[in-house]
Order: C-alpha cells, then structure tokens, then sequence
C-alpha cells in the first residue's frame, strides 16, 4: 500500500514511484537527498561510468561502440548521485507494451490513458489528457478531489507544449530504433505459451 495513487501495472506514481537507498563511501555523501528523476533506465549508463567505463555511453552506442550500436533510453546519473547535481533526466515516458500512456517532463505529467481500477481493471482513452504537476500534488488526487481542477488545468494548458515536444522528438528515434512488436499470444504447445 502506497499514499501514491494507483498501483502497479498501471502509468499512476504508485505503480512506478519508488525509493532508493544508494551507498558508496567517500563517493555519494552519507545522508544526502536528491528528488532528482531518475529511471531505472538511468541504471545502466550511471554504474558502467562509475565502474570507469564511458561516461557518454549512450552517445557512443547511437553512432557505433566496441562493435555494438543500441539506442539506450537511460542517462548516465552519476553526476546525480555523487556531486548533488542535477539530474540529466527531463522526461519519462509511460508505456503499456508499446502503446504510450503518459508523459512526464520536469515537474509535469500528462496522462493520455487512464487505469483507475487497477491493474486489472479497464483502462480508459482520455479525450484530453489528465494533466498534474508532481512537485505540488505527487499523490496526483487534484484532478478528483479539487473542485478546482479544471479551471487550473485550463490556466496551465502551455505545461502540454513541452510535453508534446518530448513526445516527438522521443518518436523520431523510432524511425532509426523501432520498438519491439507486442507480445504475440500465448499459444498451447504442450501446455506452454510462447
């Protein structure tokens, strides 16, 4: 249970909003805090440049490294975690399989699909996006308990131009790094599903 709204399996901060506890002596400063975004993306690139690695991989993989070419959805956060700096992160986005449900840049998210009920419960096309700033309401419970909310959603309509910005830009990579194709269904061969 969670003070955040929703659970997992669903685009809510209560299914991807979680706590990390980081050590490393005389490297991250005992005690300190950092309300920074970080994914768990962010892992990758932050601990192959911690264990000396390249500190741009991400940018190396896009043009060709050591044999390999990806594109990496993580930023290397070491900065992040052992100078308190700020985070290389302004966005996240919000997949269920490949369809986006959501978009977060800076202090602002967008929800374009809602899942109100649960993981299991239906989910449901908003004909305008939920929109919450996660600084002042990171439980995201304006939009049902604030009579308000649509006067302030209307007054904070600018918040989607960055938002949709991020989602084009995030697209364009698809035409060089497509997303892998959903799931197929699970077949019965022999009682085992693909």
């Amino acid at each position: 249970m969670t003070q955040f709204h929703g659970e997992k399996g669903t685009t809510w901060e209560g299914s991807v909003r979680a706590p990390a506890l980081v050590s490393w002596p005389e490297k991250i400063p005992a005690g300190s805090v950092n309300n920074g975004i970080f994914d768990g993306m962010d892992w990758l690139p932050t601990l192959v440049a911690a264990a000396g690695g390249p500190t741009d991989l991400k940018e190396k993989l896009l043009k060709g490294h050591d044999g390999f070419k990806a594109h990496l959805d993580g930023y290397n956060q070491l900065d992040m975690l052992t100078k308190d700096s700020q985070s290389n992160r302004n966005e996240i986005f919000y997949y269920e399989r490949d369809k986006l449900q959501a978009v977060r840049v800076g202090d602002w998210k967008a929800h374009f699909v809602v899942q109100n009920h649960g993981w299991s419960g239906p989910k449901e096309e908003l004909n305008v996006p939920l929109l919450f700033n996660l600084r002042r309401d990171p439980y995201e419970r304006a939009a049902e308990e604030s009579g308000m909310y649509l006067k302030w959603m209307g007054q904070k309509m600018w918040a989607f131009g960055p938002a949709q910005a991020a989602v084009q830009k995030h697209l364009a990579t698809f035409k060089e790094w497509p997303p892998l194709t959903p799931e197929m269904p699970a077949t019965n061969n022999g009682g085992v599903g693909n």
